[in-house]
């Protein structure tokens, strides 16, 4: 009679193990797919900076800044192979405040001097031309 007590008490424990052993796998697995997760959305491969530079230079060809500035900010692309992008969004976003304030009773030239500033150090003669191009349609 001994021996019919111990059985419910084995299956007992080896119930519980196997729970125990599931849960422990499960949050094994969840803990790498977060850790996946961290990995692809700040590590990006030599594809993605391709596909992200592809997105940059269309949206640069079509004169899309403000989009070009949010596409720049929201992946975090700050290394030198877009610092061409990077330029001309400050140039852009000069013009804009230019824009903006001489319809306000604010001083206008600071952004105006900032946007010659910026043309005067500029980099790259894509963006040299296109910064001559705004100032060109702010001086009339």
């Amino acid at each position: 009679m001994a021996g019919k007590v111990k059985a419910p008490e084995t299956w007992k424990i080896i119930i519980k193990l196997l729970i125990a052993v599931s849960m422990t796998l499960f949050f094994v697995i969840i803990f790498f797919g977060i850790l996946d997760d961290i990995k692809e959305r700040y590590d990006y491969t030599s594809k993605d900076i391709s596909r992200m530079l592809d997105s940059c230079s269309e949206d640069y060809y079509r004169n899309d800044y403000s989009r070009l500035k949010d596409t720049l900010t929201l992946y975090d692309l700050y290394d030198e192979r877009f610092s061409k992008y990077w330029e001309i969004c400050d140039a852009y976003e000069a013009y804009m405040d230019y824009k903006i304030e001489m319809n306000t009773e604010e001083d206008e030239s600071l952004p105006l001097q900032k946007l010659k500033d910026l043309k005067e150090n500029t980099v790259f003669s894509d963006n040299r031309k296109i910064m001559d191009s705004l100032l060109a349609e702010i001086s009339g």
